[in-house]
């Protein structure tokens, strides 16, 4: 940022920035409900798909978690839901072997990976004519239309496994009953050594209860008929959209929650309860990047165990970070162990859940959102929960480090808020962890507490 501000005209170029930040953040978002990886790549393909809104025949994406996404079972490689509904189990075309095709060797030679692949394609000298020709007739009884159908049937089993393995806990298989089309062809490839079906569904049976077989497994489904009828469409009063309406209108909150990028403003301040000296300050060559070094700082405490060498992994951490020299792996090494020894005396036989992933759904003052984000350390004891967030804060002045704590009462009360409806016990106490001024700060975050619960329950 203070390059751009050296720059002519900054206040356009911190304005793009931060749009560019958006539609990165869009796209993160969009990830996660696709439940795909986010790339560079895929960002740079999500911006230029920006410039197509206007075209008609983009299909509109899905904005939340539980929204349906509807797709071909080609493009659903790779990808997971809760609930899949498979349909068009009568589609039964086979592949023509008047197609052009690829034809490919007896063997595969991984040195030589297209040696004797070539494309084979027979051109259709009847025109619209489909029927009655003995040309066609004699291609299909080939050798070449033969292997043609066995490699369509193994690619549509192939297809098949993809499509039955997209449910993560529920399958529903949908088939339309049209008369002179079997309403499962294509399933058909399913077949077992001896040649009969592999998979037996209990279509056209009475609703309710029902088996279906694969191989000699049972499996218990339930059948239900749906009618056909055209229903008469109801007229619809329009939804309230008051976000749009006006200036009076609330604010649309962010759909997914994180607390450490939740505004400050969210929650009220915290206050702090007592200050502990923990290893002493850890000394800083130079003025290092205290991003990278706190990235560092929190891999070394996140992986930091009692046997094997320590201080071998914080050189290879900082390293990693590209901050070796900033401090001395024996400071974090240090750190660590006053850590531990203060917490083991405070709260004796707790477990340790180091960078623990909470997710939580809740409704913010009526608006639906997902909490989701990762603990940096809690610890889990009988009657309740500990949680502590290591903070790389290296200021020399208190007043500062103390102005600083009382700020992160919102992002560790949103934590509590988290693991409280996880764990169903109480919150014992709240700790900033300050690794590089060597100090410990139990913060009371209840307001903040307060202040989420209040606002998942309204």
């Amino acid at each position: 940022l203070e390059l751009l501000r050296s720059w002519p005209d900054p206040a356009s170029r911190l304005a793009n920035v931060e749009a560019l930040r958006g539609q990165a953040r869009a796209y993160e978002d969009l990830c996660r409900v696709r439940r795909g990886a986010g790339t560079v790549a895929g960002l740079v393909e999500h911006l230029a798909s920006l410039d197509e809104a206007e075209d008609a025949d983009l299909q509109a994406l899905p904005a939340t978690e539980d929204a349906v996404t509807v797709g071909t079972w080609h493009s659903a490689k790779g990808l997971e839901w809760p609930v899949v509904v498979l349909a068009s189990l009568a589609y039964s075309r086979d592949r023509d072997p008047w197609d052009a095709c690829v034809e490919r060797p007896a063997a595969f030679d991984p040195a030589h990976p297209l040696a004797g692949r070539w494309v084979r394609w027979w051109p259709w000298p009847y025109g619209a004519l489909s029927a009655d020709l003995a040309l066609a007739a004699r291609a299909e009884a080939t050798a070449e239309a033969a292997a043609l159908r066995e490699d369509e049937a193994r690619e549509r089993v192939r297809l098949l496994y993809v499509a039955f393995t997209r449910a993560r806990d529920r399958l529903v298989l949908a088939a339309a009953a049209r008369q002179g089309v079997p309403a499962t062809a294509a399933l058909a490839p399913l077949r077992d050594g001896t040649g009969a079906p592999a998979l037996e569904l209990p279509f056209g049976a009475d609703e309710g209860t029902s088996v279906a077989r694969a191989g000699g497994l049972e499996l218990p489904c339930r059948v239900r008929v749906l009618s056909g009828a055209e229903v008469e469409p109801a007229a619809a009063s329009p939804a309230p959209r008051p976000w749009y309406d006006g200036a009076g209108a609330p604010a649309r909150l962010r759909e997914i929650a994180n607390p450490s990028s939740e505004p400050v403003a969210a929650a009220p301040p915290g206050r702090i309860v007592a200050i502990a000296p923990l290893a002493g300050r850890a000394p800083l060559r130079g003025a290092p990047d205290m991003g990278p070094l706190g990235d560092a700082v929190h891999a070394f405490l996140a992986a930091d165990r009692p046997a094997g060498d320590r201080e071998g992994m914080a050189a290879r951490l900082l390293d990693a970070h590209g901050v070796a020299g900033a401090v001395a792996p024996a400071s974090l090494l240090r750190a660590s162990d006053a850590l531990r020894e203060f917490l083991d005396r405070r709260f004796p036989g707790a477990a340790w859940r180091r960078e623990w992933p909470v997710r939580v759904r809740f409704a913010d003052r009526g608006q639906p959102r997902l909490l989701q984000g990762e603990v940096d350390l809690f610890l889990e004891l009988k009657d309740g929960f500990v949680v502590v967030d290591h903070k790389s804060f290296p200021g020399e002045d208190d007043r500062a480090r103390d102005a600083r704590v009382v700020g992160f009462a919102g992002q560790l009360g949103m934590y509590a808020f988290a693991l409280r409806r996880a764990l169903r016990r109480p919150l014992l106490a709240a700790f900033v962890h300050l690794p590089i001024r060597g100090e410990i700060v139990e913060v009371d975050v209840g307001p903040a507490l307060r202040e989420w619960t209040e606002r998942g329950a309204a």
